[in-house]
């Protein structure tokens, strides 16, 4: 039936968060738990070349996103995009969101990335650090549900987030632009002169009308 369709839908469309958040999800469940401990950097190949990387804590997990750009144009909006967003976590609203911070250079919990950074991204980095409020159910129980699963889904799809707005910027900005154009355009065409034709008797001779 429909439900069951859709029902199957749904999981294959979650297959890849099953497989590439593996890493992220174990860690997180054991931070819900209280047995996550401190270890090394754990490196999550994400695309072809590009990866992100975790650092478990006793108290916390660290999910550190280079951002690299195939676009100079990308690059040089994500990092205002970027600084912006960290911004906005300073809003009253979003005081319990995870911590949120942007910067240009590599962090210090890469050092331990052994030449696995593949260059230097283009576009900074993203560092998010999640306690166990951020990933638990039940606060102090321990509780694993939909907010662990939720912190997965989310952390997974930052690229795609951090894409899509900018792809819609660009797309904003280029629609304003031609408005622009357009009116500028509108304004030299009505400031075009008058071209008076001349008008020629039978002798030969022209002659033009003259306004009073």
């Amino acid at each position: 039936d429909e439900i069951a369709q859709a029902r199957l839908v749904s999981r294959l469309a979650c297959l890849r968060s099953v497989v590439a958040g593996a890493p992220l999800r174990t860690l997180l469940t054991q931070l819900a738990k209280g047995t996550c401990i401190e270890g090394p950097l754990v490196v999550v190949p994400y695309r072809i070349g590009e990866a992100f990387f975790l650092k478990p804590e006793a108290d916390s997990v660290t999910v550190i996103f280079p951002m690299n750009f195939q676009d100079a144009s990308d690059a040089t909006m994500a990092c205002t995009f970027l600084a912006e967003f960290v911004e906005a976590r300073r809003q009253t609203a979003l005081s319990t969101a995870p911590s949120c911070s942007y910067t240009k250079g590599a962090p210090l919990e890469l050092s331990q990335a052994q030449g696995g950074l593949g260059g230097i991204p283009n576009g900074g980095y993203v560092v998010f650090v999640l306690s166990k409020r951020h990933v638990c159910d039940s606060p102090g129980q321990g509780g694993v549900g939909s907010r662990l699963e939720g912190a997965v889904w989310r952390l997974l799809s930052f690229y795609a987030f951090v894409n899509y707005h900018i792809k819609c910027s660009k797309a904003h900005m280029h629609t304003r632009m031609r408005k622009r154009t357009e009116g500028l355009l509108q304004v030299l065409n009505r400031a075009k002169p008058d071209i008076v034709k001349e008008k020629k008797k039978a002798d030969g001779r022209s002659f033009s009308r003259q306004g009073l």
